[in-house]
């Protein structure tokens, strides 16, 4: 697979994961919960787009790893 092509999968959750949290944020006003409730549900949902995008992170080659390490120092 092409560096491009194992991009994409991550670029596409990054942008779902947007478009989701666009249409939650403008239909918000529209269901009043607790905060306590609004807290947890959201909580939930930033964790599992946290999780599946970090999973569609395509593995760095060794020379850009030792770039960005030595970019970190």
């Amino acid at each position: 697979m092409s560096a491009a092509r194992a991009w994409l999968p991550f670029g596409l959750a990054l942008l779902l994961a947007s478009c989701l949290l666009w249409v939650v944020g403008s239909l918000a006003q529209s269901f009043p919960m607790s905060p306590r409730t609004a807290y947890a549900i959201a909580f939930a949902v930033v964790s599992i787009e946290l999780v599946s995008v970090a999973h569609l992170v395509p593995l760095p080659s060794a020379r850009s790893a030792a770039l960005m390490f030595a970019a970190m120092l």
